[in-house]
């Protein structure tokens, strides 16, 4: 994490079975808040953020806990760099229903954000569980790149109603790049979305699928 002028460190994880990112704290605040499980690489200041890379078997992110890539301040974002040699499972939310779990990679300054690159054999976003960008500043979003070599499965709602999904959403004046999908199957059940979304003046970017199954479903 950076709050100044100085770059931050890299965070770099090796890990030859099973990660796991499970859950939040107690609740820290009269208001409910909590603390989320998670990796965090972060810029607030004119600092540059550094690198976060993970390689790891398996990759577990349930009960709202999250990978985390933001800048917040002038600084420019990382790049986030997620290898997983099998499964990734993303699942749940934060017990107030206010936080899915996930992957996040936002921008709400000057600074703009890198690319957030994804790659597993099987890729599971259930019950909320996301991947998502998004730029509310100034600064130009990244890219999502996610490939799946076999499946990317994208299927179900919260309780709060909140849907599974990649999301890439630009609120303000900065561009973004928008989301990029390679898989040999792409499902889509139960409310799955895949969405790029301008709110503002900056363009959200294109979706881009390459895959040769493509399923929707369900409201999907």
């Amino acid at each position: 994490d950076t709050r100044d002028v100085g770059q931050a460190g890299n965070i770099t994880i090796e890990v030859s079975g099973l990660t796991e990112l499970i859950g939040t704290s107690p609740p820290v605040t009269a208001s409910g808040g909590v603390f989320p499980s998670s990796i965090v690489a972060s810029s607030s200041g004119t600092g540059n953020a550094g690198e976060l890379d993970v390689e790891t078997r398996n990759l577990t992110v349930i009960d709202g806990a999250r990978l985390d890539a933001r800048t917040v301040g002038n600084g420019n974002a990382g790049r986030l760099d997620l290898s997983v040699l099998e499964d990734i499972f993303i699942s749940g939310n934060t017990p107030s229903g206010a936080s899915a779990s996930g992957i996040y990679y936002d921008t709400s300054g000057a600074g703009d954000a890198g690319d957030l690159e994804v790659s597993a054999s099987n890729i599971t976003l259930l019950n909320s569980g996301r991947i998502s960008a998004s730029t509310s500043g100034t600064g130009r979003g990244g890219i999502i790149d996610v490939e799946a070599d076999n499946q990317l499965l994208v299927s179900g709602t919260s309780a709060s109603g909140r849907r599974s999904g990649l999301y890439f959403d630009s609120s303000s004046s900065g561009d973004a790049q928008g989301i990029s999908v390679s898989a040999f199957r792409l499902d889509l059940e139960n409310g799955g979305q895949l969405t790029v979304d301008g709110t503002g003046t900056g363009s959200p970017g294109d979706i881009v699928v390459n895959s040769n199954v493509v399923t929707l479903a369900n409201g999907s």
